[in-house]
């Protein structure tokens, strides 16, 4: 589990490692929603071991959120000896936006973000249950 550090010396350093390509991406959405964006899978071609993370587009396939953007990590897995699993590695980074980055609070409100917690949905339905309105959950 990657815990959100939004602290500005916290980037992606060429050849940091990754024990699995789930722990990759969460330190890409960590990183980008610190940063003011949300990211999304670009390609993924398990045969060559690669996947490419796209850190300035959102995940939603909406025409207003494509900006050309060339901001992108590209995580690689290598595996060096039969004896050890592999190893997911970050082999290029771009950090260059050509839009405008969100303020930490402000990306609350993006779609990608707008989640609920199992727990905090239990609590909701048990609320409505007792008959609680929408308004008095909130």
């Amino acid at each position: 589990m990657i815990l959100l550090l939004c602290e500005d010396d916290y980037e992606p350093l060429i050849g940091q490692t990754f024990e699995s390509q789930e722990e990759a991406y969460a330190y890409c959405n960590n990183y980008a929603k610190c940063h003011g964006y949300v990211t999304r899978k670009d390609r993924s071609d398990t045969k060559h071991g690669k996947i490419v993370v796209d850190l300035s587009k959102s995940q939603r396939n909406k025409e207003s959120s494509r900006c050309e953007c060339k901001a992108h990590m590209r995580i690689t897995s290598k595996k060096c000896f039969d004896i050890f699993p592999e190893e997911w590695h970050v082999t290029k980074f771009v950090k260059e936006h050509n839009h405008e980055l969100l303020s930490f609070e402000e990306m609350r409100f993006l779609p990608a973000n707008r989640t609920i917690s199992q727990e905090e949905e239990k609590i909701i339905l048990l609320y409505k249950e007792v008959g609680l309105s929408v308004r008095q959950i909130i």
